[in-house]
């Protein structure tokens, strides 16, 4: 009868022990499938010790729009260049007042005489300029009368150039209109004072430079 209840005993216990080596399996084969799947759908992330090549490395990958610079129009204003004088300034219009060219606004600017051919067009386009300032000093056209024949005369509008060469050179009354007389060819006049007389008050002269386009 004991030796009975201890074969019981011993099978009790026997399979108490193959139940948990069975139920310790199973827990092994199932959390081998848990960890497996977590690592597989799971992202993974690198780990990087210069956050700042993260950043820069995605700013690379967004365009940006760009946009080409629009270049400045250039000013559709006249000036006169002749390199033998070291003349260079700007070319002003000069309007007509009562009949008669109001040139007390050229300054140190070179005139455009209203009712004359303007630069480009066919005609006589003519151009004044002080030989002398209030102050004493020279003006635009204060060494005009060295002018000779051959010498180059350019005149700029915007990024255009118009080129002259010189093709007389005279002095005439302050009553000769003939310089400013309209032409059927192109020509370029230019016209200043010249001697003056301290008792009278006034020049006595024009120097005129006749131009004619070449090019």
């Amino acid at each position: 009868m004991y030796r009975r209840r201890s074969n019981t005993s011993f099978r009790s216990l026997l399979t108490l022990i193959l139940l948990g080596i069975i139920g310790g399996i199973s827990f092994l084969i199932y959390d081998g499938l848990r960890t497996s799947t977590i690592t597989s759908t799971s992202p993974r992330i690198q780990p990087t010790d210069n956050p700042t090549r993260v950043v820069a490395q995605v700013a690379t990958d967004i365009s940006l729009p760009t946009s080409t610079p629009t270049a400045a129009p250039v000013p559709d204003t006249l000036s006169l260049l002749i390199p033998s004088l070291a003349i260079n300034a700007p070319v002003i219009d000069v309007y007509l007042v009562d009949g008669i060219w109001d040139i007390s606004v050229l300054g140190s600017n070179v005139g455009h005489l209203q009712g004359t051919a303007r630069v480009g067009e066919a005609g006589n386009v003519v151009l004044s300029g002080h030989v002398e300032l209030r102050d004493g000093t020279k003006g635009v056209f204060g060494f005009l009368d060295q002018a000779n024949i051959g010498d180059r005369i350019i005149v700029r509008r915007g990024n255009i150039q118009y080129q002259y060469v010189v093709t007389d050179v005279y002095v005439t009354t302050p009553d000769d209109l003939t310089p400013v007389y309209p032409t059927s060819t192109p020509r370029l006049t230019l016209i200043t004072c010249g001697n003056y007389d301290f008792f009278s008050n006034q020049y006595l002269e024009r120097t005129i430079v006749v131009a004619e386009p070449i090019g």
